[in-house]
């Protein structure tokens, strides 16, 4: 008579909690462009460039770009570790410079469409200055941005996964250096992309009931 031993092996881990790290890149959509503010909240807005100047030199506009990065599969409550957007340049730069970036203050963001929808939109109150590098002629670089900034989006009680961002960038002040980039209408391949890294945690591993014949 054939015996069967059972072994009956618990394994008891809870307390232990998981914390995947991922990261998603997304690359910017059609309607990135340019805003330049001309005089308190009146605004002109450039949706179909080529090219944009991330700052602007000199002059009285306080110029700079906006993207959205859509379908961002970022879920609600995760932690955000790190922020890089890329670029690609479209000309050579002559110096380093600094911008202010927001993302926009919503759980969904919109497709941007004319100088008054932008004027009407709220951005983070979280914000970074951002020192953007020198870079040569048609090549690709990236920003840090400090994580704080999209997580104050994450952290809405109305942020859901695969919703839209929007991010904005804007000079610090007047006659700074520019760095021209391609935009979505030049390239939809060399168009600036984010790269965002992030953990979701708070995972409790079950007990494991092993049972072997």
């Amino acid at each position: 008579m054939k015996k069967l031993i059972l072994i009956l092996f618990i394994v008891l881990s809870f307390g232990i909690v998981k914390a995947d790290v991922w990261y998603d890149t997304i690359k910017a959509s059609a309607d990135d462009g340019i805003c330049n503010i001309i005089d308190g909240p009146a605004w002109d807005v450039r949706l179909t460039d080529n090219t944009f100047y991330i700052n602007c030199t000199g002059g009285t506009y306080g110029s700079g770009i906006f993207l959205r990065f859509t379908t961002c599969p970022i879920p609600d409550g995760a932690t955000i570790d790190s922020v890089f957007v890329a670029f690609q340049s479209d000309e050579g730069t002559w110096g380093t410079c600094s911008t202010i970036v927001v993302f926009e203050d919503t759980a969904d963001a919109t497709t941007f469409s004319d100088s008054a929808d932008f004027a009407n939109r709220h951005w983070t109150t979280a914000v970074d200055s951002v020192p953007v590098p020198n870079a040569d002629a048609y090549v690709r670089y990236e920003i840090k941005i400090k994580k704080e900034v999209l997580q104050e989006v994450i952290d809405r009680a109305d942020w859901e996964e695969n919703n839209d961002i929007a991010l904005r960038t804007y000079k610090l002040s007047i006659g700074v250096y520019s760095h021209k980039i391609l935009a979505y209408d030049y390239s939809t391949t060399l168009c600036s992309v984010i790269r965002v890294y992030y953990t979701t945690g708070g995972v409790v591993k079950k007990p494991q009931v092993i049972m072997i014949q």
